[in-house]
């Protein structure tokens, strides 16, 4: 079964989403995602289900879903597991290597670049503009957050680092590859004649 996405996630910060500043870019609170996502899990465990995973592909919400899952598990754990996949955990540097060369500038820049764009044109080009393609990034990097953050690192246009070379060949060979990815991390983990024992969660 797949339940509903939850379209909202944890709000952009300056250093990898952007931050705040875009007209309609709106998010929740840290503290908030985490009891939405902790409520949701602990709810379906309730119910019965016993296998869950929580497929994540927003980089800000990663740590607030780990602690809302971790409360979520609390007292199933003799009987369920839970998975939290970050999509892009799951693509290792000989990926990288193989799908951008050396082009490739991180996954905190990839917010609205080649990799985001990429894929959704490879499944929706309809909804890509291809010529409004365009590089972002901020003026000044920084490797610390600044409150209340300055205009020269913030993100003028919402794109981290380059959406120009984004294109439908990428995205379907990143598509392909985390479909591989995903399908292998369920059947490993959730295999018909997978049994939770103390090895399960130990780990």
């Amino acid at each position: 079964m797949v339940a509903p996405p939850l379209f909202y996630g944890a709000y952009s910060r300056p250093r990898s989403g952007g931050g705040r500043h875009f007209p309609g870019s709106v998010g929740l609170p840290g503290r908030v995602l985490e009891q939405v996502v902790h409520c949701l899990v602990e709810d379906w465990l309730r119910q019965g289900f016993r296998k869950v995973i929580v497929l994540n592909g927003h980089f800000e919400n990663a740590w607030t879903l780990l602690e809302g899952v971790e409360q979520a598990i609390e007292r199933y754990t003799a009987t369920s597991k839970v998975l939290l996949v970050n999509w892009w955990d799951q693509v290792g540097p000989a990926d990288i290597e193989e799908i951008f060369g050396d082009t490739f500038p991180g996954w905190e820049t990839e917010h609205a670049s080649v990799t985001e764009t990429s894929m959704l044109e490879s499944f929706a080009p309809e909804l890509v503009r291809t010529g409004r393609k365009a590089s972002g990034g901020a003026q000044r990097l920084v490797s610390y957050d600044i409150f209340p953050p300055p205009d020269d690192i913030l993100w003028p246009n919402g794109i981290g680092f380059s959406a120009v070379g984004a294109n439908a060949a990428t995205g379907k060979a990143l598509t392909s590859l985390l479909i591989d990815r995903l399908t292998t991390i369920i059947d490993r983990e959730f295999g018909p004649d997978r049994e939770f024992g103390p090895d399960d969660r130990q780990g």
